[in-house]
């Protein structure tokens, strides 16, 4: 916490649309995952299909078409339109998750400790008890009292899952490369070996 004193959640962010994907991931796994219904409606707008929305109202209707087909392909029938809370609450986590991972010192305390999950899922209400705009996200309760912090945890830990894969596949394709170019430079040593060998036999 003390080498994350600097951070602050912002309220300017620059992958809202990317997000709002990911927040309809995270509310039909949560929707689906929580035996109570009161709950299920601080997660989305009553399981209604993501769709897609142009700010711009002379909008091409070609590109119109094209959004929509891509969000087909992507959704499958599984995303939802989270709600408001649940969008923010993920976007916060997201934003956290960029900051750690643009530090090589916080990443190296987060990949090396014991529960990498649980010590992200643990910041991030930390930091969000910081301010009393960010607290009041977590001191929401549903019609049956239930708090959203729990379920604040729980949203945490399936971000940092996503973040998670992607940073491993980043880093695998990162050593793939290097092996290759490596495995190359050696075919091009034992070629120009082979040419040598030959030329001074000739």
């Amino acid at each position: 916490m003390e080498m994350l004193s600097n951070f602050k959640f912002s309220h300017h962010h620059n992958d809202v649309s990317i997000t709002d994907y990911v927040a309809g991931f995270v509310s039909r796994g949560m929707t689906r995952n929580t035996k109570c219904k009161d709950c299920c409606v601080l997660f989305s707008e009553g399981e209604q299909p993501l769709e897609v929305e142009f700010a711009d109202i002379d909008i091409n209707p070609d590109d119109v078409a094209a959004g929509k087909s891509f969000l087909d392909v992507i959704n499958r029938g599984g995303l939802f339109k989270s709600s408001d809370l649940m969008y923010v609450t993920c976007l916060h986590a997201a934003e956290l998750y960029r900051f750690i991972t643009e530090d090589e010192q916080l990443l190296k305390e987060l990949v090396t400790s014991k529960n990498s999950m649980e010590l992200f899922a643990e910041v991030f209400l930390s930091k969000l008890e910081e301010l009393d705009n960010t607290n009041g996200i977590l001191l929401i309760k549903c019609s049956s009292k239930h708090v959203f912090k729990h379920h604040a945890r729980c949203i945490a830990t399936v971000m940092f899952n996503l973040f998670a894969k992607n940073l491993v596949n980043e880093c695998n394709n990162e050593i793939h490369k290097e092996r290759k170019w490596e495995g190359t430079s050696e075919i091009k040593r034992d070629m120009t070996n082979m040419k040598t060998k030959k030329l001074k036999s000739s």
